[in-house]
């Protein structure tokens, strides 16, 4: 499918950089039509939230002309992690099928950003659109009892302006009630006017948490549907609360050993419901709120590392991505009030 493809892609060098998409269009057309999709910037929009969980399979540098929130905008090979496609759960790698049934209930039930971007006329729109999108064909789910489902990723029948990438919940207290708060976000996000064209701005609102990280040894390895770690050029950061609690983890190029200070705080957007605990040598399977817990599903948040950069002559600033993690759950909840905001975000 679709991460697979991407997955065996970007293993290739290509003559052109500036063609990383072009090259990828004829894939990419094929893909969007079995996802009923239109491609943003190399991610299929009906599935954007777990699009964007791609991680880096060894070294990678920023490339010019592309966003940060894209694998187009990185040299190098990325790949999706087996708890990120929340495939371990099965034992084994499951058939199409069942990927897009799991997909699917991940999407519409543990995600909660309405994104929107800019396009090629300069308008600014919502990366998917119930009236923009077309419809997947029939998918014969056997978890189901072999029930018909005519539609991959958000749903289009559930769509409101509201609700407009028509999720079935959101499950998470902590998310709901700083949602709530900010029930009627504008409806032009007013930053992104201000972003150049060319960096082709990503925007959205979400929890913003300060955490503080240092190097380790750990490796990122999720059951045997990952391949044996090997570093390649990355580092696996613990994330620490102002007390100096283990709550997560992010993944970030080796650069950042000489980079990090660890007396500073970093930002992290949430961004997900995060699923799986396994004991393959995850970095935070110590953290006692963890033991607290008891090991149940959904107890951590993916999270995006971003650094601000200035990108106008007025000082206006963007986010850009630096590295991917998770949280725990329970290290957002008990944050203190100064450490963590609902923000509006524009990513490039």
């Amino acid at each position: 499918m679709y991460f697979r493809s991407v997955q065996a892609y970007t293993l290739r060098t290509l003559t052109f950089p500036s063609d990383t998409l072009k090259a990828f269009s004829g894939m990419g057309a094929v893909l969007g039509q079995a996802l009923s999709s239109e491609m943003i910037h190399g991610l299929p929009a009906s599935i954007f939230d777990l699009a964007l969980l791609w991680q880096p399979a060894g070294k990678m540098s920023r490339k010019e002309g592309f966003p940060s929130w894209s694998w187009a905008g990185w040299h190098g090979a990325v790949r999706w992690n087996g708890d990120t496609m929340e495939l371990a759960s099965y034992g084994s790698l499951p058939d199409l099928k069942q990927e897009l049934e799991v997909i699917t209930k991940w999407i519409r039930t543990r995600t909660w950003i309405d994104w929107k971007y800019r396009n090629q006329n300069g308008t600014e729109n919502l990366v998917w659109e119930r009236n923009r999108e077309g419809k997947a064909g029939s998918v014969f789910w056997p978890s189901s009892g072999y029930h018909e489902v005519s539609e991959i990723g958000y749903d289009s029948k559930a769509a409101t302006n509201i609700n407009p990438y028509g999720r079935h919940s959101s499950s998470d207290p902590t998310i709901t009630a700083y949602k709530t708060r900010h029930s009627s976000p504008p409806a032009v996000c007013l930053n992104l006017a201000k972003i150049p064209d060319y960096l082709q701005p990503l925007c959205f609102q979400t929890l913003s948490v300060q955490l503080f990280m240092k190097p380790s040894n750990h490796y990122l390895r999720y059951g045997s549907v990952d391949p044996v770690w090997e570093p390649n050029g990355r580092v696996v950061f613990l994330l620490y609360t102002e007390d100096l609690q283990t709550c997560g983890y992010v993944l970030l190029d080796e650069v950042w050993k000489s980079k990090f200070c660890a007396e500073e705080s970093y930002e992290f957007l949430l961004l997900s419901e995060a699923n799986y605990y396994c004991d393959w040598g995850r970095p935070h399977e110590d953290h006692p709120f963890k033991r607290f817990n008891g090991y149940r599903d959904y107890e951590e948040f993916h999270v995006m590392m971003i650094e601000w950069k200035k990108v106008g002559g007025d000082g206006t600033k963007a986010a850009e991505r630096v590295g991917l993690g998770r949280v725990l759950k329970e290290a957002v909840r008990t944050t203190d009030a100064k450490n963590i905001a609902w923000k509006e975000v524009v990513l490039i």
